[in-house]
């Protein structure tokens, strides 16, 4: 591997829930610290982007679910596939969804991801996006990335496994205009 410019001080590294010394690469890290110079050096070294850690997670579900946005862009110009699933079936579309994160739910919409991607209990972004904005202080983060799944086609009636819907759970007043469509 060739010498780079741009290290990751490993013993600085906050370790993230289910980290593995043997699990996790470098690219892993710096998706998940937001090293955006450290990702380009080492897509430049032709490291495997799509190489999922143990829970099945690859680069861009950490770079999304962590708010990363230039790492997300990086990742997809550089060729990563947009919508791979983790072992609980979901995309980074979700993890975005479910961090508030509405920059990198729009940019994977428009890098081709699917709004209503399903993971094992099948709820959509949309359902994870409004079952995080229950009881949270920041609801407005949360209230930007349904109004982008919204206008991207994510189906509001879209039922998880027990038949609940985002209508179902939208327990705050503003988020249920939205889901109604009776937003600015």
């Amino acid at each position: 591997m060739a010498s780079s410019s741009h290290t990751i001080n490993w013993w600085r590294v906050v370790e993230p829930e289910g980290f593995r010394p043997g699990d996790w690469t470098a690219l892993h890290l710096a998706a998940f610290q937001g090293r955006h110079d450290v990702v380009k050096d080492l897509i430049g070294q032709r490291i495997d982007m799509e190489a999922p850690i143990n829970d099945g997670a690859t680069a861009l579900h950490l770079a999304a679910s962590r708010g990363h946005l230039r790492v997300v862009q990086i990742l997809l110009a550089e060729g990563a596939v947009v919508g791979p699933k983790n072992r609980r079936g979901r995309t980074p579309l979700h993890h975005a969804a479910e961090g508030g994160h509405s920059e990198i739910v729009q940019t994977l919409l428009e890098s081709g991801a699917a709004p209503n991607a399903r993971d094992r209990n099948g709820a959509t972004p949309l359902f994870i996006a409004v079952q995080e904005s229950v009881g949270e202080e920041d609801i407005g983060k949360f209230l930007a990335v349904v109004r982008v799944l919204l206008s991207r086609g994510a189906d509001k009636e879209a039922a998880d496994k027990d038949g609940r819907t985002a209508s179902d759970i939208s327990f705050e007043y503003e988020m249920l205009k939205v889901l109604e469509g009776k937003w600015n």
